[in-house]
């Protein structure tokens, strides 16, 4: 049988252990507390093509307005390209926004030309230097008690080959 003595020594380390692990985070954060990070598209560049499909590098920047820092565990995207959806992407490394700063990244996007007929697919393949365009998506936050915020932006964009 454990001692009373023996029960109060274990709660007492469980008890410092916890601490440790809440000094790590000084806040604990809900949805309400922090301001939505702003995304913005950068970049579009062509990638590789093939008979069946075309890569798409999209350059995105992070903008955190807030005074922590916002560890981004994922960040999936949708982007349409003169009003019909052109590809799908998902980063694939976690990343970081400082504090009142900003993070650029690169998501590759494909996407298939057999899907895309029409206007879109006839865009890639005369590689016009400018385009009307949406992006959309969801970005999972690896803070506790944050739910994932859902961005979108429109413009137009330069595209480089």
């Amino acid at each position: 049988m454990i001692s009373f003595g023996r029960i109060i020594c274990i709660l007492l380390a469980m008890l410092l252990t916890s601490c440790t692990y809440i000094k790590q985070f000084p806040r604990v954060f809900s949805k309400n507390d922090l301001q939505k990070p702003t995304i913005e598209l950068v970049d579009v560049k062509y990638g590789k093509i093939s008979v069946f499909n075309q890569k798409l590098m999209v350059r995105l920047k992070v903008s955190n307005p807030n005074d922590v820092e916002i560890p981004i565990s994922s960040l999936s995207c949708t982007l349409e390209l003169e009003d019909m959806v052109a590809a799908n992407g998902v980063t694939t490394e976690p990343f970081v926004v400082p504090a009142s700063g900003d993070h650029e990244f690169e998501v590759v996007v494909s996407t298939s030309l057999f899907k895309i007929s029409g206007p879109v697919a006839k865009l890639i393949k005369a590689r016009k230097k400018s385009v009307n365009y949406r992006v959309s998506g969801r970005v999972k936050v690896d803070i506790l008690f944050v739910g994932p915020f859902s961005f979108q932006q429109k413009g137009v964009v330069t595209l480089e080959h």
